[in-house]
């Protein structure tokens, strides 16, 4: 599996970064996370334990023609493991990310770069991850096209404040006490920075009903948004005539956006 191959990678990464601070600990909870994870993956995901040879519980349906059947004829099961994978992955990522200076770093640095014209064309990953994705999280709003410094403090230390360290522990704290599953421990809403969840979890949340997904958890763009703006009651200006959409949540960060 391609991910699994990016947690090796990333654990050595993770493994220098301690040497080089002199702190054999430092990182250690995340490696051994994405370690944990990635091992469930080869362990669990697209694969039945029947095809081991267990034996001492009942035997699978599927022994006469295939010991993995499970996964082999039920789409559902595979898309449903499929999706908790990812579900995992990326609360497990957003963790990391939200605990690591890099991304925000590298993010504010490259938007620096690019509005000052010392680049000829932004780099399309960072564009995706600063603008597109996580333009909230990263820059708190719009990229800066002024004072850069000052942003970047803005930025990242509000959230590393005495109060909001103390105040993100006591979350974490509170909802490790009430977790019953691994996505709840990953829960990226109690995160400083990276709390946008994902769309699978936000469907999930409402049990797959688009309807009742708020404006609030629609990112922008994306093709739910465009639908949800679409369906935005009209109003009519009585004075002018103009035809304008109702200032929702979602119509107001639109225009924001463009």
């Amino acid at each position: 599996m391609g991910i699994c191959q990016s947690i090796d990678f990333l654990k050595q990464l993770l493994e220098r970064d301690a040497t080089m601070h002199g702190d054999p600990k430092r990182n250690a909870f995340f490696k051994d996370l994405m370690v944990e994870l990635c091992e469930d993956f080869i362990d669990w995901l697209g694969e039945s334990k029947y095809q081991s040879g267990l034996v001492g519980i009942p035997p699978s349906r599927f022994s006469e023609t295939n010991s993995n059947g499970l996964w082999e004829y039920s789409p559902f099961l595979c898309g449903a493991g499929l999706s908790e994978a990812l579900e995992l992955s990326y609360g497990a990522a957003m963790l990391i990310w939200d605990n690591v200076p890099e991304p925000i770093c590298i993010i504010h640095l490259h938007n620096m770069l690019a509005q000052k014209g010392l680049l000829k064309r932004g780099v399309g990953l960072w564009n995706a991850l600063g603008v597109d994705l996580f333009q909230d999280a990263i820059f708190n709003g719009k990229p800066p096209t002024s004072n850069f410094l000052k942003a970047f403090e803005d930025r990242v230390g509000a959230a590393n404040s005495q109060r909001e360290i103390f105040r993100n522990r006591a979350q974490r704290a509170q909802m490790a006490r009430n977790a019953t599953k691994l996505s709840d421990l990953l829960d990226p809403s109690v995160n400083r920075f990276f709390k946008l969840k994902s769309m699978l979890e936000v469907y999930k949340a409402v049990n797959w009903n688009p309807d009742r997904i708020s404006d609030e958890e629609i990112p922008t763009p994306s093709m739910l948004s465009f639908l949800r703006i679409t369906e935005t009651k009209q109003i009519k200006d009585r004075v002018t005539g103009e035809v304008k959409l109702e200032e929702t949540d979602l119509v107001k960060r639109y225009k924001a956006w463009e």
